[in-house]
């Protein structure tokens, strides 16, 4: 999966929620009203309920009066808990749903992170398929150096078994070749491929070798 596309239906996703939780928090902030006024007015019809229990057990009120404040404080009791429970119900909805795009995310980004580590193994066998090219150049060029250097290498023997003073160092192919790869440009750097990593950078003497170097083959 590519990112662009990862991104974009991870910014869907990310959107629905918002909408759903702007939608349900709304909803609730209506019934949140409700419930407050209903509770007020309970608070009230109960202090009332109250006052009235005691003045019928005292005797003081009728039968009939006390079981209409009895009435009136079950129907408040019943719409308070009512608004509570609709409140209830409105965030475990939301918070339902909102789980359920959440696991999408989740699915979503396992997809992605399982299709990026088949992509980075590519990229890795692709690295290790130029390092093994690399490396098999470095053994053909010791045994370009080894036939080239023959003859030299021989006669400076030759002159040192004599007694002969001589001013070349023998020198094996890794002596001889590893300065112009690990120092003349041919490897790569610690700093060159930090940039290449980190900021997608080539250098810039490269860029200007391989174009100096297609405009000769062309």
């Amino acid at each position: 999966m590519e990112y662009t596309k990862y991104n974009q239906m991870m910014r869907k996703y990310i959107d629905e929620g918002n909408e759903i939780k702007e939608s349900y928090d709304n909803a609730k902030e209506t019934f949140v009203r409700q419930h407050e006024k209903a509770l007020r007015r309970f608070n009230d019809i109960e202090a009332q309920f109250k006052e009235y229990q005691k003045a019928y057990n005292l005797g003081d009120v009728t039968e009939e009066d006390f079981n209409i404040a009895k009435t009136e404080y079950e129907r408040a009791e019943y719409t308070v808990n009512e608004t509570g429970k609709r409140l209830e119900e409105i965030e475990r909805y939301k918070k339902a749903i909102l789980m359920g795009i959440l696991t999408k995310q989740f699915e979503l980004k396992k997809t992605f992170k399982m299709d990026l580590e088949n992509e980075t193994d590519k990229l890795r066998h692709q690295l290790m398929k130029a390092k093994y090219d690399f490396l098999k150049l470095a053994v053909q060029l010791r045994k370009a150096y080894n036939k080239l250097s023959y003859e030299e290498y021989y006669h400076e023997k030759l002159k040192r078994e004599l007694g002969l003073p001589s001013d070349v160092k023998e020198l094996n192919a890794f002596q001889a070749l590893s300065p112009a790869v690990m120092d003349d440009g041919a490897g790569i750097s610690y700093r060159e491929l930090s940039h290449a990593l980190y900021f997608g950078m080539i250098p810039e003497e490269l860029e200007k070798v391989m174009q100096q170097s297609q405009v000769e083959q062309t």
